[in-house]
């Protein structure tokens, strides 16, 4: 299915106004954007929970809407009449509230893979002087690197963000071999799986989300390891 992707332009202050009022015609699924100081300080004050973020284009001509996506069928057009009366009536109230323009912009967006498409962000990494991490889906490069790959599906965990590189480069320079390793909190299983590879004879993977479970045990049979190496709890 197609949807149209409708913007409704605002201020900060009529963020949370506009959300009430969608919601009382029956648009109960939206989107606030903030404004690009605000965002950038959620970005800044969150940075330690992400692998990546395009920024860049995160920020880019940020003004303050209310977005909504609307199926392109009658269903949909029905849902845009009620939403421009709505906005209609919202004009011409001239006291209370800063709205600001209340500007509608719509445009059409076709049916996508959200959960692959940061894919193309993700590219082979090189960490420390022995690893290379390989997102699962990238031909193996000819290197004399110790290649993980990956496929971090929904788990947290490629490589990309800094503590996580820290964590790998501290790794390769303590892991010895026959070591056993605890991977608390293991997300993708980067650091446990890392730790075999580098050599360690046992790695035991501990998470609460049965989400990382899986996608860890996924990742390291991919790199050759079986249950007799890594116990996944």
């Amino acid at each position: 299915m197609d949807w149209k992707k409708v913007s409704i332009m605002t201020t900060e202050e009529g963020l949370e106004f506009l959300c009430y009022k969608l919601d009382e015609i029956g648009i109960t699924q939206f989107e606030m954007v903030e404004d690009a100081a605000s965002t950038q300080k959620i970005l800044d004050e969150t940075a330690q929970y992400w692998d990546y973020v395009d920024a860049e284009s995160v920020l880019a001509a940020r003004q303050p809407c209310v977005r909504v996506y609307l199926s392109d069928n009658d269903v949909g057009a029905e849902q845009m009449k009620k939403l421009t009366a709505m906005v209609d009536e919202l004009r011409s109230i001239k006291d209370g509230l800063d709205l600001g323009s209340l500007e509608i912009v719509s445009e059409n967006v076709r049916d996508e893979d959200w959960a692959n498409n940061w894919k193309k962000y993700y590219k082979p990494l090189e960490i420390g002087s022995r690893l290379l991490v390989l997102p699962s889906w990238e031909p193996k490069p000819e290197t004399d690197r110790v290649v993980l790959k990956l496929d971090p599906g929904m788990a947290f965990g490629t490589g990309a963000h800094h503590t996580t590189r820290m964590c790998l480069e501290l790794l390769e320079k303590t892991v010895r071999p026959g070591d056993t390793m605890l991977d608390m909190g293991c997300g993708s299983g980067i650091l446990s799986i890392a730790s075999l590879l580098l050599g360690a004879k046992k790695a035991v993977a501990v998470d609460i989300d049965p989400i990382a479970e899986t996608i860890a045990r996924e990742n390291a049979a991919m790199n050759g390891l079986g249950e007799q190496d890594y116990e996944i709890r």
